[in-house]
Order: structure tokens, then C-alpha cells, then sequence
């Protein structure tokens, strides 16, 4: 006695399958005998077909569009503009800072020399505005 080589169901025969069984009047012996499948393959249809559905109404839920698929090319090019981003964003952060520190020295009276570090430039600036004192 040869057995019948399963064929192989396609993802639309298999949904056809599914709703065919799920009609009232569905008479799920002659579906699996036509078809040559058992009734844990239609089980696992229909988990099949429900998972995918409700996969697909939450994905477009309220404020959910579908999501596409992202090209890695472009996704490179995104994190590559994003890290030139953050870098100049670092670079004007520390140029604001420095320029804050000297905008606050210069309210003090107290002015930058070339060349020198911030410490050293306001000790000989604070060293210059000092008056002369009697014991000079």
C-alpha cells in the first residue's frame, strides 16, 4: 500500500482551507480527506491565520502607521549624520562654555591674554589692577 506524497500548501490554499472550515455548515472530515491533511495541520492553520491577523491590527493601531523596511545603506547614512550632528553640537556646547567664562571674566575686569591658560590670565590681570599698596 503506497502512501500519497503531502503536497506542499501554499500560504493562499491555506487560507482558502481555513475559511472553508470555518463556514456553519463545514463538514471537516471531507475538507482534510479532499485535502489530504490532519486535523492538527488544520489546528495549526487557523493559530496561523489568527496570529497574523492580530499581528497585523495591532501594528496599525491608533498612531501606528506600518512600518517599512529600512535599507541598511540608508540606515549607515543616518548614523553617520547623527554622530557629525552630535559632534558639532559638542563643539558649539564648548565654544558657548568658553564663551560664557570669558563674557563673566570681562564683566570682572578681568581680560584673556594670548597664549595663556584662563588661570594664569586672570592672576596677571587681577595682578595688574591691584593699586600699590603703602608697603610697595
Amino acid at each position: 500500500m503506497e502512501e500519497k506524497k503531502r503536497k506542499r500548501l501554499t500560504a493562499k490554499r491555506k487560507f482558502e482551507i481555513y475559511l472553508e472550515a470555518k463556514q456553519p455548515e463545514a463538514k471537516i472530515g471531507e475538507i482534510l480527506r479532499r485535502e489530504g491533511i490532519h486535523l492538527n495541520d488544520l489546528k495549526e492553520i487557523e493559530e496561523l491565520v489568527e496570529c497574523g491577523a492580530l499581528g497585523a491590527l495591532k501594528s496599525r493601531g491608533p498612531g501606528r502607521g506600518l512600518r517599512r523596511k529600512i535599507d541598511p545603506l540608508e540606515y549607515d547614512a543616518l548614523k553617520r549624520e547623527l554622530k557629525e550632528k552630535e559632534k558639532a553640537m559638542s563643539d558649539l556646547m564648548v565654544e558657548y562654555t568658553l564663551l560664557k567664562k570669558s563674557d563673566r571674566l570681562g564683566s570682572k575686569g578681568v581680560y584673556p591674554e594670548p597664549g595663556l591658560g584662563e588661570e594664569q590670565s586672570a592672576k596677571r590681570s587681577l595682578g595688574r589692577s591691584r593699586k600699590p599698596s603703602a608697603g610697595d
